[in-house]
């Protein structure tokens, strides 16, 4: 199939391109981009397929076919870090707050 693929040299393609390698498939890239939201965008004008979140998948926008990569869908690591000695925004206290309570929840409930 034609890949429509996030830029080369980013965590994001690292990730899709290793997944697919290692089911023993060789993307053929037809185009690059480097707004996952643009991806979208070209798939829904049939210009081929892509990985892309769920999230965007299923976000609002123009109609495309979302199907879960089987067996195992691509992962990534994502690391949350700050100055453990303060001097943060209240802002940025509220976002530090927020995400170590969303990360002790299994369930990801933000309510």
């Amino acid at each position: 199939s034609r890949l429509i693929a996030f830029r080369r040299g980013s965590a994001f393609f690292d990730t899709v391109d290793r997944s697919l390698r290692r089911s023993g498939v060789l993307p053929h890239i037809v185009m690059e981009t480097s707004d996952l939201a643009m991806v979208r965008s070209l798939v829904s004008r049939g210009l081929g397929v892509a990985i892309i979140p769920r999230s965007l998948a299923e976000a609002g926008g123009p109609p495309v076919k979302v199907v879960e990569v089987r067996p195992e869908p691509p992962r990534r690591t994502v690391a949350l870090t700050w100055n453990a000695r303060g001097g943060r925004s209240s802002a940025a206290e509220a976002f530090l707050e927020f995400a170590l309570r969303w990360l002790s929840d299994p369930g990801g409930d933000t309510a």
